[in-house]
């Protein structure tokens, strides 16, 4: 009995083991002859649609709801490597025999070879007009079955054309970017609150259509960071109230020290140790951790990796961009990714409890304020550069950028004078007919 409930199952090629797929996301391998528990393979978002060992026994690969698979040892159930796949979910997965290399079948209507060893995409099949919700490969691994939800059954069969990986990879990478240009030209999926065209000539730059390989890292880089955080903060806070509760015995030992000497010793309480990622940024701080993450997402893709970002994270995000505010820490940066993110969800966020209203409520407060600061801030600046500029032509005698800014002027209203005298002796073309 599974205290869970089951999705799919599969047993080992030496029928020695037997995988377990579980409903919270879990597989578990459990031996075929004593029924014992061995292993347990958790780090799947979703829960796993289906998994194959491989011939050997040594590599399990599941492919899950989440678009990724992951290929583990056997041996200790260490994940080898986590690969996003598809587009939409994994229906099949399925070693060829006495190989390291398997197929992916999702929803995207797409098949996927993949090397277990190198952890490197073979090639792509298309060819369905459907979901692909089964497949099946030959003993001798030459022929490979698949049927669709188009209605229809494909026969794959391996030929011996050479492969070369960089060539398939930069066929695919131009399809793809062809394909996602195609789609954006006739159907532009417009943002809520954004521009309604999709090419605005007044605007230097826009959103990013295409979703690339650095989006999809940037975009599980941050999920994982706000993960992190929270834990951190966890940490912090237990910390924080470990010392008020230590500072408290401490007066109180302090006043009764003439009354009883020998009180016992109250020991200082110890922070926990960091996450190592907060070290790879040099600090130990949650909040800098944040936005040092922030940061280092590239600004042409900061749009999209926030668009991305599931709503539950949306509202840990907000109320971290709260704090960064508070600080006073990149505001520039800080209040373009809160407009985007209240722009884009904005129902979401109405429809909400009254903490995250009260919370957008905060944030405009602080937005304010801190807008107010830099300008205050720029004011001064200002003032100092026109302080600074009298002086040096008090002792100098010259205006600063006087002489350089008198011959640019000069020059725009000559070009403006030459460019009304050509309209004038421009004249109509005299059509003739014959």
């Amino acid at each position: 009995m599974v205290e869970e409930g089951v999705i799919c199952t599969k047993v080992s090629p030496n029928s020695k083991f037997i995988a377990v797929a579980m409903l919270d996301s879990c597989v578990k391998i459990y031996f075929c002859d004593s029924h014992k528990f061995f292993l347990s393979l958790y780090g799947h978002k979703l829960p796993v649609l289906c998994m194959d060992i491989s011939s050997d026994n040594r590599l399990i690969v599941t492919g899950s709801s989440d678009k990724n698979i992951k290929i583990w040892g056997m041996d200790f159930g260490d994940c080898h490597r986590s690969l996003f796949a598809h587009d939409d979910n994994i229906l099949c997965v399925q070693f060829v025999p006495k190989t390291h290399h398997f197929f992916t079948t999702s929803k995207d209507q797409r098949i996927k070879m993949w090397d277990a060893d190198s952890f490197e995409k073979i090639t792509t099949l298309e060819g369905h007009h459907g979901e692909i919700w089964a497949m099946s490969i030959a003993p001798n691994g030459k022929y490979m079955v698949t049927a669709s939800h188009d209605k229809s059954i494909r026969l794959w069969e391996k030929t011996n054309e050479p492969l070369i990986l960089e060539e398939e990879k930069e066929l695919e990478n131009e399809k793809e970017f062809n394909k996602e240009f195609d789609m954006a030209v006739e159907s532009h999926t417009t943002v809520p609150g954004g521009s309604s065209t999709l090419l605005n000539r007044n605007e230097e730059s826009g959103r990013a259509q295409k979703k690339t390989t650095e989006t999809i890292r940037s975009i599980e880089r941050l999920i994982e960071s706000i993960d992190i955080y929270c834990e951190e903060i966890e940490k912090l806070n237990h910390y924080n109230q470990q010392m008020k509760i230590y500072e408290n015995r401490m007066a109180k030992t302090m006043k009764t020290t003439d009354d009883n000497d020998d009180g016992d010793e109250i020991k200082m309480p110890i922070r926990e140790s960091c996450n190592p990622n907060l070290m790879i940024y040099r600090t130990e701080c949650p909040y800098r951790f944040m936005l040092e993450i922030l940061i280092r997402i590239p600004s042409h893709e900061l749009e999209e990796t926030l668009l991305q970002l599931p709503f539950y994270y949306i509202q840990k995000l907000l109320q971290i961009l709260s704090e960064l505010l508070e600080r006073r820490w990149e505001i520039e940066l800080v209040s373009r990714c809160v407009c985007y993110l209240i722009r884009v969800n904005f129902g979401q966020i109405t429809s909400c409890s009254s903490s995250m209203v009260t919370l957008i409520d905060r944030i405009r407060n602080q937005m304010q304020q801190a807008i107010e600061s830099v300008e205050e801030l720029a004011g001064i600046n200002h003032v100092g550069l026109k302080y600074f500029e009298n002086i040096f032509e008090s002792r100098q005698n010259v205006s600063l950028f006087a002489e350089v800014l008198s011959e640019n002027r000069l020059k725009m209203n000559k070009n403006e004078k030459n460019k009304k005298h050509k309209k004038r002796n421009q004249t109509a073309p005299i059509l003739t007919w014959n």
